[in-house]
């Protein structure tokens, strides 16, 4: 499965929930039963409603993935890349937007909303399946390497282990029902999860909402403007 690019700061959040996505090939599939995932609902994302049990899961599965960090590293690299010396005025202010917002959607301000989309997302069977790989030499490899990897296109490369047996257990988990199942669920929640936090957090900050608003009168395509809250969008 190659890596697919997203607009804006969504692309950190497209590549991040599917780890699956950094590989550079595409594992076999076997012909078993996928573990069932819930439909996500963004209206749902309330922790008060997920047992402690549930939610040690959760949290555990983050841990091990690393996700939070990762998260951060992603939108981080994003928004180091350097604009071409004769970039037009409207790509400098485009970014300048995007610096603005990026602390309204980062790891601390989002990260229960995550963990809410995730139990609301995913079976134990797939939480603990994903730990438990995450957990694993081959597992705690890979996550070491996108948390330090510089550059956003070497991040397939963390999937190519050195170690032969760390690469066949990497090839066995990604061609395993749990990672198809996470993929699955994962791709259903990150653009929600995202567009949910980012529009929250716009309505209790107006200049940063206008600052967005105004870039998307001039690019009303871009991902980001499907955030916008409905007062700037009516606009």
């Amino acid at each position: 499965m190659r890596v697919r690019a997203r607009a804006g700061l969504l692309l950190a959040a497209g590549l991040l929930l599917s780890p699956p996505a950094f590989a550079g090939g595409q594992a076999p599939v076997a012909d078993v039963a996928v573990p069932e995932t819930s439909t996500f609902d963004p209206a749902r994302l309330d922790l008060a409603t997920v047992g402690p049990a549930r939610l040690a899961r959760v949290d555990r599965m983050l841990a091990a993935t690393g996700f939070g960090t990762i998260y951060d590293h992603l939108f981080a690299m994003f928004l180091r890349k350097p604009l071409p010396a004769d970039a037009a005025p409207e790509v400098v202010e485009e970014r300048r937007v995007r610096e603005r917002i990026a602390p309204l959607i980062s790891w601390q301000a989002t990260r229960d909303l995550w963990r809410a989309a995730f139990a609301q997302t995913l079976s134990d069977e797939v939480l603990d399946g994903v730990t438990v790989f995450h957990e694993s030499e081959a597992g705690r490899a890979i996550v070491a390497c996108m948390t330090s990897t510089a550059d956003m296109r070497f991040m397939a490369d963390c999937q190519m282990l050195d170690d032969e047996r760390h690469l066949q257990a990497n090839f066995e988990f990604r061609a395993s029902p749990v990672s198809r199942a996470y993929e699955h669920g994962s791709e259903a929640m990150m653009e929600p999860v995202v567009r949910f936090a980012l529009r929250r957090a716009l309505e209790r900050a107006p200049d940063e909402a206008a600052a967005l608003a105004s870039m998307c009168r001039r690019n009303p395509g871009d991902t980001l403007c499907t955030a916008l809250p409905e007062a700037e969008t009516a606009r």
